[in-house]
């Protein structure tokens, strides 16, 4: 596509930053929806282990939810050390309204060290969690051995409908725009279909069955 229509550096920037906060977006939100669905579709009797399994990738799920949050406030902390380490003026802070220069300045000077010690493992937890979102979709499969298989055409489908609203590239024809945006959901969600048929046909898995992990670990 690149060689045939061109690109703008910029425009593939803000359009791969765009869809990887979509991708987010929609895990953040389907997975606890995904959960949800399952246990109302298990039997009566096994969703108390049902329950306390789903809480596996919740907590995942929450606390790369919080490392992300911790590391974009951190930033903006990083920020004001900076300008007030930096500058040596006096900026209207919460509880300092009028205070030295240098107290702002030995104040910036806590505030960076502060924030660059917190943001170290935020930032670690951040980059190493990026694994567990794209490959193992907050280790999903600890939670339902069908939970993947339902979170997975998620993401892809939510792109898929952004692109298809407001996002694809005006220079390529609209068949293979469509070709581009839909071929990766429908992809994804057939070899989903597939997971859900293999996981009934060799292990007995089933929708009301509960979690299901000793069927595989038998066999």
């Amino acid at each position: 596509m690149f060689v045939f229509y061109g690109y703008d550096m910029h425009t593939e920037y803000v359009r791969f930053s765009a869809r990887v906060l979509v991708t987010g977006l929609a895990a953040l939100l389907m997975l606890p929806a995904c959960a949800l669905l399952l246990l109302v579709l298990t039997r009566r009797g096994l969703r108390g282990e049902a329950t306390r399994a789903l809480k596996r990738p919740l907590v995942t799920l929450f606390t790369f939810t919080g490392a992300y949050l911790a590391l974009f406030g951190g930033l903006s902390y990083l920020t004001v050390g900076l300008r007030l380490f930096n500058t040596r003026r006096t900026y209207p802070l919460p509880g300092v309204p009028s205070s030295p220069e240098g107290w702002l300045a030995v104040y910036g000077l806590v505030l960076l060290t502060v924030t660059v010690l917190a943001l170290i493992p935020a930032a670690v937890y951040g980059a190493v969690s990026v694994w567990l979102v794209l490959r193992h979709l907050f280790n999903a499969i600890d939670g339902h051995l069908l939970l993947p298989a339902m979170l997975a055409p998620c993401s892809p489908w939510a792109l898929a409908m952004v692109d298809l609203r407001f996002g694809y590239d005006p220079r390529l024809p609209l068949p293979l725009a469509v070709m581009i945006s839909i071929g990766s959901p429908v992809a994804i969600t057939g070899l989903s279909v597939w997971e859900v048929r293999r996981l009934r046909h060799d292990y007995g898995v089933t929708w009301r069955g509960g979690v299901q992990h000793a069927l595989t670990r038998q066999r």
